[in-house]
């Protein structure tokens, strides 16, 4: 999979669709290849063979098997069932979860202009700018969230966070200070 994927990287589609075949004789239900596959079909203007890959999928559930069919949906323009607000941070949260805050990021961009102003956007926002090590512009958002509801100790204590890494221990301090006070029982803070 890391093979085909690095092939797939540096525009080597034929010797990563070869990996990818070879791998899947050896372990035909293998999830990541299918996945890979999937994609590769994809890069190549191939959307139906794609689909009948999907089909296959038997862990149907994982998250990579759902950010693909979400890239699915959006490539056939079928933007209004991938693009519900719950749909869209649910898969940023999967990219953040998997290590990928920056393809979070460009997902949450397809969601800015309808959902700006809701919180759970708002939160997975601040959330991925964190996760890309983005303080300042997190900071903003945990703000605003803040601004939206003062008693949540989990906007506070993103907030302390964001402070934490940029070394203002006060600030810090004091926005956990802040948590505990929305929520007792908040252990983190």
């Amino acid at each position: 999979g890391d093979l085909a994927d690095w092939y797939a990287m540096h525009g080597k589609s034929e010797q990563a669709t070869e990996v990818v075949e070879y791998g899947l004789r050896l372990h035909p239900n293998s999830t990541p290849l299918l996945v890979e596959q999937a994609y590769l079909f994809m890069d190549a203007q191939k959307r139906d063979k794609a689909k009948q890959i999907i089909d296959q999928i038997p862990e149907s559930y994982s998250s990579e098997v759902k950010v693909l069919k979400a890239n699915i949906l959006l490539g056939e323009g079928k933007v209004d069932d991938a693009d519900e607000l719950a749909n869209i941070v649910d898969i940023a949260y999967m990219y953040i979860d998997m290590g990928y805050p920056d393809k979070a990021l460009s997902w949450l961009n397809k969601g800015l202009n309808s959902y700006s102003e809701e919180e759970a956007f708002l939160a997975a926002t601040a959330d991925c700018f964190h996760a890309q090590g983005l303080n300042q512009k997190a900071e903003t958002f945990y703000n605003r969230l803040i601004d939206k509801n003062p008693y949540s100790a989990p906007y506070w204590f993103g907030l302390a966070r964001c402070y934490f890494e940029q070394q203002l221990f006060d600030k810090a301090i004091e926005a956990c200070d802040y948590a505990i006070v929305a929520d007792e029982e908040f252990a983190e803070a």
